[in-house]
């Protein structure tokens, strides 16, 4: 079980280096595309700009049209620009996706073998203990009783709790 754990350990290892990867390789990509939108945001407000210093007076029409018109051809090219690199980004970004993905499982794959080792070394350490106590003790009460029968029918009969769990397996509401 402890081979199972280590190799979960590994699974996780190699999980987290491959998210951090895809991270890597995704962060510039989006970068570059807040700035792409960034550029395109920029030359709209130049254009809307334009135009509302022209109504104001503040240019004339030449030079608002001229504004406007550098502005949408940059726009286009920005836009040209962008395309690209959105798929791209779209790209990283679900394989960063898949990552994270793969890497939740990792996780709860190395969690649940800590988890069973617990429990395993629990039952071995504590439960199966207690279980020979109690075997020896009803085998004690057994021997005190002075049956012959060889069937503990008689001379022992268990709680509901314990009934409970062995039989039902459900878990007793501790008193």
């Amino acid at each position: 079980m402890i081979d199972h754990i280590k190799t979960q350990a590994l699974v996780l290892e190699d999980a987290q280096k491959k998210s951090e990867e895809a991270t890597k390789l995704y962060e510039p990509i989006a970068e570059e595309v807040r700035v792409l939108e960034t550029r395109i945001a920029q030359e709209r407000a130049k254009s809307a700009k334009a135009v509302a210093d022209f109504r104001a007076g503040l240019i004339d029409v030449g030079v608002a049209g001229i504004i406007e018109k550098t502005a949408a051809l940059d726009i286009v090219d920005l836009e040209k620009l962008l395309a690209p690199v959105e798929e791209r980004a779209a790209s990283a970004l679900a394989a960063l996706n898949k990552a994270h993905d793969v890497l939740r499982l990792a996780a709860a794959s190395f969690q649940a073998a800590e988890r069973k080792v617990t429990l395993d070394t629990f039952d071995r350490d504590v439960i199966r203990v207690l279980e020979r106590k109690l075997i020896e003790a009803i085998v004690e009460r057994y021997k005190m009783s002075g049956e012959k029968t060889g069937s503990t029918w008689r001379c022992y009969s268990p709680s509901l709790d314990l009934k409970d769990v062995i039989e039902r397996q459900v878990v007793p509401i501790l008193r």
